[in-house]
C-alpha cells in the first residue's frame, strides 16, 4: 500500500514521562499494581495507565503553555486528566489533524512512517523469528536491544531511553508503553494509494488505536504494522505527541 504524507511533522523522541505529566499538577493514575505487572514510578518512567481523553488533554495543555492553538475540543466531560476523564463531545479545532498547529496525536500513517524510519522489516531492528504460536511470550532476538516487551521487561515498564533508538532517533517506539494514536480503527489502508489518511475525527466510533506494543505484550504486537483497537476510555496507554511543521518552519529551528 502506497501512502503519501504531504506535511512535515515532529514526533517526540521519547514517551511522555511521569515528571513531564506531573509538571501540569495532574494526579498519577499508574501507581496501583496490576495482576499483569506494574508501571515503574521513577520520574523518567513513561506516564502510563492513561485513556485517550487524558492524552489529548495533555496535548492541549502543552499547546497552551507554548502559546500554540489547541487541536482538540472536549466537551460534556466528567472526571479530570488522570482521574477517570470521559467526554461525550469530541471535535477537532481544524479541518484535519494535519492542519492543526498545536500538539496532537500522530495518525497511524505518521506513527508507522516514523517507527519504521526507512526500514521494511517487521521491527526496525530486523524480522520476526518464527514462533510456535502468537498467543504466548517467546524470546525475540531482534527486540532484545531495542524494546521492553513480555520476555525481558520483568512485568514492569522502564525509564525511557534505555534501549537503542530507531534510525530516526526515537526511543521505545516499540515496546515499553502502548502509544495512543489519533484515529479510530475504521481507518484501514485498503488497496488504493492514500494521501494524508486518517486525519479527520470520527466521534461516532468510540474506539481508538494503540501502536507499538508494550512491556507486557508478546513480540507479535511490537511489529511496526501491528495495531490494537481499544475503547477511548480504556486505560493502559502512553503519550507520544506530534506537531505539524508550519510552512517555512525548519527543524532544528
Amino acid at each position: 500500500m502506497e501512502v503519501t504524507l504531504t506535511r512535515s511533522f515532529l514526533l517526540q523522541q521519547h514517551e511522555v514521562t511521569i515528571a513531564e505529566w506531573l509538571a501540569f499538577g495532574w494526579p498519577n493514575p499508574s501507581t496501583e499494581p496490576k495482576e499483569w505487572g506494574s508501571w515503574c514510578q521513577e520520574p523518567s518512567c513513561p506516564m502510563g495507565h492513561l485513556n485517550w481523553f487524558d492524552v489529548v488533554s495533555y496535548a492541549n495543555e502543552l499547546s497552551k503553555r507554548e502559546g500554540r492553538p489547541a487541536c482538540y475540543d472536549l466537551s460534556d466531560c466528567t472526571g479530570s486528566p488522570g482521574n477517570d476523564l470521559r467526554c461525550n463531545g469530541v471535535a477537532l479545532l481544524a479541518s484535519t489533524v494535519y492542519g492543526c498547529a498545536g500538539y496532537r496525536l500522530p495518525t497511524e500513517a505518521e506513527w508507522e512512517y516514523a517507527a519504521r524510519a526507512g526500514t521494511t522489516t517487521a521491527f526496525y531492528s530486523g524480522d520476526v523469528k518464527p514462533q510456535p504460536d502468537s498467543g504466548s511470550c517467546y524470546a525475540e532476538p531482534n527486540l532484545e536491544a531495542v524494546a521492553w516487551y513480555c520476555n525481558n521487561a520483568e512485568k514492569s515498564s522502564h525509564p525511557v531511553g534505555q534501549k537503542a533508538p530507531n534510525p530516526a532517533g526515537l526511543f521505545d517506539v516499540l515496546g515499553n508503553g502502548m502509544e495512543w494514536v489519533h484515529n479510530d480503527p475504521q481507518g484501514t489502508y485498503g488497496s488504493d494509494p492514500l494521501t494524508d489518511p486518517f486525519g479527520t475525527l470520527n466521534a461516532a466510533d468510540t474506539a481508538r488505536v494503540m501502536r507499538g506494543g508494550g512491556w507486557s505484550a508478546n513480540s507479535d504486537l511490537l511489529r511496526a504494522a501491528a495495531h490494537l483497537d481499544v475503547p477511548w476510555y480504556g486505560v493502559g496507554g502512553v503519550i507520544r505527541l506530534a506537531r505539524t511543521l508550519s510552512p517555512g518552519e525548519t527543524w532544528p529551528p
